[in-house]
């Protein structure tokens, strides 16, 4: 097997990165919490430290799948002059008002976000159907906001040639962007 079909095969799969595990999906006999979740949260700040990041790609990521975020969450950097906006609507340097939840078609322009606000540590990957794909959630006492990396195939050059089309979420306990 090439180089290449290794990491094309690597990257078909959402990706944790980091050591540990997160809690992607409570068991169902557990009760649900304050979100109407399910799972303890006793659970979650055990995972918590270990949350990471996510990566989504296709064939686990489509054009129309949501990204859900508590009430309260804004966008404070990587807007426009990074002046904070209430996710999921930002106005972009052309004046496009775009809504980040919504997973575009390929080619859409790639952007990076840091969203803070949370009184909860948690989001969803919701596909069209209205089922959740994808469940996290962190201590936000320690990891107060979430990098959000779109990368939709406009990305034209190296490495990317535009063929990547993926979701990166990670919790941070501080803003990554410069």
């Amino acid at each position: 097997m090439t180089r290449r079909r290794v990491v094309a095969g690597l990257l078909a799969a959402p990706m944790v990165i980091g050591t540990g595990s997160a809690v992607l999906a409570a068991p169902a006999s557990a009760a649900p919490n304050s979100l109407g979740k399910t799972g303890s949260s006793a659970q979650t700040t055990a995972n918590a430290a270990r949350a990471g990041a996510r990566h989504f790609r296709e064939p686990f990521l489509r054009p129309g799948f949501r990204l859900r975020l508590p009430t309260g969450a804004r966008v404070i950097r990587g807007a426009v002059g990074d002046i904070p906006q209430e996710w999921p609507n930002i106005r972009t340097a052309e004046e496009e008002l775009v809504d980040l939840s919504v997973v575009p078609e390929h080619g859409a322009p790639s952007r990076s976000v840091y969203v803070a606000g949370f009184t909860e540590g948690w989001y969803e990957l919701v596909d069209l159907q209205g089922r959740t794909r994808s469940q996290v959630l962190w201590d936000v006492g320690r990891f107060p906001g979430l990098l959000v990396r779109q990368e939709w195939g406009a990305s034209r050059g190296f490495p990317m040639h535009g063929k990547f089309f993926a979701l990166g979420l990670e919790p941070f306990a501080r803003c990554p962007l410069g």
